[in-house]
């Protein structure tokens, strides 16, 4: 896929990893999906570890702060979506029943961003960018091919985000749900089902690959645990659900051609 130079209000733009042990991560992803490992100083002794593929940036990660592993938050992916402005942003979040978790702050010359949580409990970041517009690339093997939000009540969030983002819902397939913005579906709801054995209420991250069930036995190998194995989403391609060594959920694509629900837009 052609490099992302810029992405549209209410779009999913960059995703980091919050990990418990940052050295063990770097190690294991960039096995499983060849990134390159461009450390950027944030402070003594700590660094925000971007990750790139071909140069280009894919994704970050970072050392869980103590305050975080004490009160037992485990490993997670954060989702950021690009907005206008991160204050405003905020503020409609609030309005609209959500709650703002921090900020909204600067980061350094990259942006300006806000953490947020939406009336369920899904934490999310809203990313004003300057300097770092997000991924540089989407959809190619190894990088960031979706982003999805579980909740129990697919309306409910489909009205935050829609306040929030100015994003609209609609109903896919499947009893799948979008958030579109700007004529493109930017991501999905999925209705959170007893079969889901308690699943939260959280955004989730899909990266793209080749093979699901190659890719799958690679992560088993590197340390990984399977929560689902790969299964056949007709008419888009074969998904899987993994858990780092660390506790980090994410999820393997395989696209198929002629697919449309699970693709990137910018």
């Amino acid at each position: 896929m052609p490099e992302v130079t810029s992405y549209s209000q209410g779009t999913p733009s960059w995703i980091d990893l919050s990990t418990t042990d940052a050295e063990r991560a770097l190690a294991f992803y960039g096995a499983l999906f060849g990134w390159e490992n461009d450390p950027q100083p944030t402070g003594p002794d700590s660094f925000y570890y971007m990750q790139r593929r071909g140069g280009r940036a894919v994704c970050g990660m970072y050392q869980q702060m103590e305050d975080d592993t004490s009160q037992g938050i485990p490993s997670h992916w954060t989702t950021y979506i690009t907005v206008d402005s991160a204050d405003d942003a905020a503020s409609r979040a609030e309005q609209a029943g959500g709650t703002v978790l921090a900020g909204p702050f600067d980061v350094f010359e990259a942006g300006r961003m806000a953490m947020l949580r939406d009336p369920e409990g899904a934490v999310f970041a809203v990313w004003q960018p300057k300097a770092h517009i997000g991924c540089e690339v989407k959809g190619d093997p190894g990088t960031l091919i979706w982003n999805e939000v579980m909740s129990n009540n697919p309306a409910q969030a489909g009205a935050f985000y829609g306040a929030v983002l100015g994003t609209e819902f609609t109903s896919a397939p499947m009893g799948y749900y979008l958030l579109r913005a700007g004529g493109s579906s930017v991501a999905g709801v999925l209705q959170i089902t007893p079969e889901m054995h308690g699943a939260p209420p959280c955004w989730v991250v899909y990266f793209s690959v080749d093979d699901a069930d190659a890719k799958t036995a690679q992560a088993q190998g590197l340390g990984a645990t399977v929560l689902v194995a790969p299964w056949d989403v007709p008419g888009e391609g074969r998904v899987a659900v993994l858990q780092d060594p660390q506790g980090a959920v994410f999820n393997l694509f395989q696209p198929i051609s002629g697919g449309t629900l699970l693709r990137p837009s910018s």
